[in-house]
């Protein structure tokens, strides 16, 4: 079967099956149909593509060079925002404030001791 030259992962019936259903190409729109690299290590032109749900914000992507990974093609790969692959903003990480010692306060000292001693003890001389 000999396949015509202009068809491209982004001229085939099964791009249009994809886009049928509502699929897009990320990477296409986020670099370009002219900017896209050829993808079999013996072809001349893009014959494979990534397909995602248009609600998927990717921010970067594109195709990795021949060789890294297993066969002749190159590797599609994306980055996704957090927000909208899991639909939702996780909180902000809470660090606690940094609390010193006061060596000022024998009272406070005294009670960090004894408390080490006790750690020491429960866990067998390992702090």
């Amino acid at each position: 079967m000999t396949r015509s030259p202009t068809v491209t992962i982004t001229h085939c019936d099964f791009t249009a099956a994809m886009e049928a259903l509502g699929l897009i190409q990320p990477i296409l729109l986020l670099h370009g149909q002219e900017n896209l690299p050829e993808t079999y290590i013996n072809g001349s032109r893009p014959i494979d593509a990534m397909f995602t749900s248009p609600t998927l914000t990717m921010t970067r992507g594109g195709y990795l060079p021949f060789g890294i990974g297993a066969g002749d093609h190159r590797i599609c790969w994306g980055d996704f925002t957090y927000v909208s692959t899991l639909r939702h903003k996780s909180p902000d990480i809470v660090r606690p404030a940094w609390r010193r010692l006061k060596l000022s306060n024998p009272r406070v000292v005294t009670a960090y001791v004894g408390a080490k001693v006790k750690h020491v003890e429960a866990h067998d001389g390992h702090s």
